[in-house]
């Protein structure tokens, strides 16, 4: 779906893609989707919001979209979270795009096919460490204010958001997935142009037939300006990292306590509305690129950062820190929740901001390839008892107390049913102490009766007591929940613990029939009364115990490792329970006799069912499985592992070298005059020099080539250069082909003197070439800051003598990425390439010819590639993976030291990463099926800035394979981009 529209005119679409049926419209009055102080409700329902994050630009291979919501599914998450990126969708002020890549509609539609529900955030700022927080590159040449009523901002935005709102309002509940959508982000404004601002977007929704909630998400615990008066939004929701926003430490296992005392509580501002974390930091965090990364969002992210790579950033936020940390926000009433992130993604291309690197994994549950591991398993036990127990979420906090003054006690209470949910932690939240103590329940009882609750390091208990499920009473229990069902008219309760742990439970019986245990694996204790059956064991494997009576219940009782690896799906004949496998994705088919399962696994094993008696043969992906009963009442099987994917060695290359607008022969009669006198920037351009600034010729991202020239006396010395590229970022000067050198590019543009020697200059006419080699584009922040208008590419140049005096005036041309706002590559979009030679003549696409005599084959790395500039490596491979598997490929870079260069490399004509040696972290890059051929040819084309004078040495670099698994999904499909055209890059001459 295309919109073209002249930016002050009303959007045209291209609706082809809405769907046939007859959609429902709902008023906004009416919505099915309503709330109270404790929760949302759908249909009068009261749910736990268990959301997760996703970033659908940072996968640009849309068949994979489907493969993370089931992900996600399947490990109980029910609303998937997203930001949708106003640049990503919008290159210039005639065109916003929803085909391809950015396709929202096939987006809803496989989330709704998934069943997972849809938090839409589309901004249009969303931040998100994202390359100007998400607003159109070409909106910062605009006068007015940003995230303000401005005119020409509005008319800016409209199409975008207009065109987003009618695609949602389409897929809302009961029609779709969409339940939410947030306006704005982050934003803290209390000006009345901030007001009219979420006012118009509101409006905006609104008009466009969007009925669902809207809300707003807070950067921090504060009270947000849209709880009340103009712009106020249905609901309110806060950012919250409980170890803060700052460096993965040293020390993984050190956990910082940022917000004063453990356990600061979150102020509940508004009372009417739920109390609503949408970005529940549940991972690590980058920040600066000084060496590596961050730690803390109830999020999974990780910056550049003086220090410490993505593996500390995964082992801070680890899967004891989801138990932990989210059944904190429960004891605080947060009933919804959302990990930010979920799956993380890929800073593929330019979409970074400055501060940020390639990977956006950040520790996520789902990582960066989409393999799943401890962290989601961790979040499931928790997600499927939430789903479960939904009257948790009606509840009001309030005390209770254990015999160790050491153990941290809240205490959930249900009024209506008279529930309540113990919650225990260590209060050292930081430590690792172990106690053992007893539980008060509110009739003074100590419980268990045997043996003791444990709670040692970092570990963290929901204990339920008086509570109703199904046809049973559970009157308290030291052993946590993990899910309930009936199946064939009986009764199941799984409960999960910790192995060698010891637990107690005990249900009171409803009937007259006497009830009688046998316990069919495992070693388990139980004391019978009239009224009453108490179980005592120690958590070891999966036992198996069935109370007979009135009401029949089988009890299951699965250790960490066990539960982990349990899985639960609705089915014709109820729910079915399965232990084992990597992931159960769901069942397939429409009969009443056969169970028919999807699923992955990462090695061959024995998988454990419990299902309806009506289903007389299983399936595993299609093909029968041979099960035999068990003593437990089950079924057993064993299933199929994965063949292990292979991938070549990579050792013939093929070299090049560019950088041709560094010599003075170089033609560059197309390339636009940057002479322009005036600027809508916030920083105006120095007395008496031409507004230099990138952004103001139509070139916003990747690297920007100025060529200017002057004509000289002889008395020159040295070129004084302002520049920049945002942090992190660096630029290179050379004057009439010799290499002056390099220098970093902070965000404030410092000076930079570059001295010339008698044999550089030219009396007479001289060209300076200047390559800035940009980080991308500041974020706002929660404010109109306008930070993301900071220029980018020159700011001021100066031809000086021995005494500091300007000698001569240099005239200048610019040159970015080939068409500018009118990008020549749609299908990839705006952020894949920049203005490097290569990139403007294709070399980074498949079909490009290496067939020419400036190219030189048979090289191998490491290669020393010889004085500063860009120099670019191909090679061709072919991949041959084993059907219906999935096998998480990485490019494995090298990273010397002692070099200064910067690399970045294309798969298929896809940038999908920036190597820097001395800046790291990353060094290893994951590639998504779709933009990499697993089954036919690939070319990997990489491009590096060398920084040295003499002797740039690129290292080597290889394919990796991480893991190998069967799989179920979807199978995905190549994304859908051109190869090289010779009509649209030409050919490559004058270097």
């Amino acid at each position: 779906m295309l919109i073209k529209s002249a930016i002050a005119l009303t959007v045209v679409a291209l609706w082809s893609s809405v769907a046939s049926s007859p959609i429902q419209m709902v008023k906004r009055e009416s919505s099915p989707i309503t709330w109270d102080a404790y929760s949302i409700k759908i249909d009068g329902e009261r749910i736990f919001w268990r959301a997760g994050e996703m970033a659908p630009w940072r996968l640009p291979s849309p068949a994979l979209w489907k493969d993370v919501f089931e992900k996600m599914k399947s490990n109980g998450y029910n609303v998937a979270q997203m930001y949708f990126h106003w640049g990503y969708h919008s290159w210039n002020n005639q065109t916003v795009d929803f085909n391809g890549i950015r396709d929202i509609d096939e987006l809803m539609r496989m989330a709704n096919e998934t069943g997972i529900y849809v938090s839409a955030r589309p901004g249009p700022y969303i931040n998100a460490e994202t390359t100007s927080g998400g607003l159109a590159e070409w909106t910062r040449t605009l006068k007015g204010a940003a995230r303000t009523d401005a005119a020409d901002y509005t008319a800016a935005w409209k199409p975008y958001i207009e065109g987003v709102a009618k695609i949602l309002a389409k897929w809302q509940y009961p029609n779709g997935p969409v339940i939410a959508v947030q306006i704005e982000n982050e934003f803290g404004d209390t000006t009345t142009a901030a007001r009219n601002y979420m006012a118009l977007l509101e409006k905006a929704y609104t008009d466009n037939g969007i009925y669902v909630p809207n809300f707003h998400n807070a950067a921090s615990d504060y009270a947000s300006p849209w709880i009340s008066g103009k712009g106020a939004t249905d609901m309110i929701g806060y950012d919250f990292y409980p170890i803060g926003w700052g460096p993965c430490p040293a020390d993984p296992t050190v956990w910082t306590q940022p917000y004063g005392t453990p356990f600061a509580e979150i102020v509940k501002y508004r009372q009417d509305v739920p109390l609503w974390i949408p970005e529940l930091g549940a991972v690590s965090i980058k920040e600066k690129p000084v060496v590596i990364m961050n730690a803390v969002r109830l999020t999974f992210v990780c910056f550049l950062t003086a220090g410490y790579g993505e593996n500390n950033c995964r082992e801070a936020a680890n899967n004891l820190y989801l138990r932990v940390y989210n059944r904190w926000m429960l004891a605080m009433t947060v009933f919804m929740q959302g990990d930010y992130m979920t799956y993380g993604g890929t800073n593929w291309g330019n979409l970074r901001f400055p501060d940020d690197y390639t990977s956006y994994d950040y520790g996520a549950p789902i990582d960066e390839s989409r393999q799943i591991g401890s962290k989601i398993y961790e979040k499931k036990l928790l997600n499927y008892f939430l789903d479960v127990a939904t009257e948790m979420a009606g509840t009001d906090l309030t005390t209770c107390s254990t015999s160790e003054s050491g153990i941290k006690c809240d205490k959930l209470y249900n009024k209506e049913t008279e529930s309540a949910f113990h919650i225990l932690r260590n209060t050292n939240i930081s430590g690792f102490d172990n106690y053992d103590f007893k539980l008060k329940l509110a009739d003074g009882t100590s419980v268990p009766v045997e043996d003791n609750i444990a709670i040692h390091g970092r570990d963290s208990k929901i204990l339920p007591a008086n509570l109703n499920f199904l046809n049973q009473h559970i009157i308290y229990s030291t052993s946590e929940i993990l899910t309930w069902g009936t199946i064939d008219g009986v009764d199941y309760l799984v409960l999960h613990g910790l192995s060698g742990e010891s637990a107690e439970i005990a249900l009171s019986l409803k009937g007259s029939q006497k009830a009688t245990v046998q316990v069919g694996s495992g070693s388990v204790k139980s004391t019978v009364s009239s009224n009453s059956v108490r179980l005592n064991f120690k958590y070891k494997g999966l036992q198996q115990v069935k109370i007979s009576g009135t009401h029949p219940l089988v009890v299951l009782m699965a250790d960490l490792d066990n539960a982990y690896k349990f899985w639960k799906v609705d089915t014709k004949n109820g729910p079915a329970f399965l232990f084992g496998s990597y992931l159960l994705r769901g069942t397939s088919g429409n009969s009443q006799d056969v169970l028919s399962l999807r699923a992955d696994t990462a090695e061959t094993e024995t998988v454990e069912i419990f299902a309806s008696s009506k289903f007389k043969s299983v399936e595993w992906n299609g093909e029968k499985l041979h099960v035999s009963s068990t003593s437990r009442g089950s079924r057993s099987g064993k299933v199929s592992g994965p063949k292990k994917a292979q991938v070549p060695k990579l050792q013939k290359w093929t070299f090049a070298r560019e950088s041709p607008e560094t010599l003075t022969t170089f033609d560059d009669s197309q390339w636009k005059v940057a002479d322009k006198k005036s600027t809508n920037n916030p920083l105006p351009q120095p007395a008496g020099q031409p507004v230099l600034y990138a952004s103001d010729y139509g070139y916003h991202i990747g690297h920007i080539w100025y060529r200017g020239s002057f004509v000289a006396n002889g008395d020159e010395t040295s070129l004084n250069i302002t520049a920049q590229g945002g942090d992190n970022s660096v630029y290179s000067t050379w004057l009439n082909g010799n290499y002056l050198g390099s220098s970093t590019s902070s965000a404030g543009g410092k000076p930079q003197l570059f001295n010339i020697t008698s044999k550089q200059l030219n009396k007479g006419k001289n060209v300076v070439s200047v390559l800035v080699d940009g980080m991308g584009s500041d974020e706002e922040g929660g404010s109109a800051s306008e930070y993301y208008k900071n220029y980018r590419g020159l700011r001021e140049a100066h031809v000086l003598n021995n005494k500091g005096s300007e000698t001569a005036t240099i005239s200048w041309k610019i040159q970015g990425n080939l068409g500018g706002e009118d990008i020549v590559d749609t299908d990839r979009g705006t952020f894949n390439v920049g203005g490097k030679y290569g990139e403007r003549h294709g070399w980074h696409l498949p079909g490009f010819s290496l067939s020419t005599s400036k190219f030189q084959n048979n090289v191998k790395l490491p290669h020393n590639f010889g004085d500063a500039g860009i120099a670019w490596y191909f090679t061709d491979f072919e991949l041959k993976f084993p059907a219906k598997s999935d096998n998480p490929v990485v490019l494995a870079f090298e990273m010397p030291k002692g070099q200064s260069y910067r690399a970045e490399f294309y798969i298929n004509g896809w940038n999908y990463g920036k190597v820097i040696p001395n800046l790291g972290p990353q060094d290893e890059f994951p590639v998504p099926p779709g933009i990499l051929n697993t089954n036919g040819e690939n070319r990997l084309a990489i491009a590096v800035h060398g920084m040295l004078d003499k002797d740039n040495v690129f290292s080597d670099v290889q394919l990796k394979v991480l893991n190998s698994y069967t799989f179920s999904g979807e199978q995905w499909v190549q994304t859908k981009a051109p190869s090289f055209d010779k009509k649209v890059y030409g050919t490559s001459s004058g270097w």
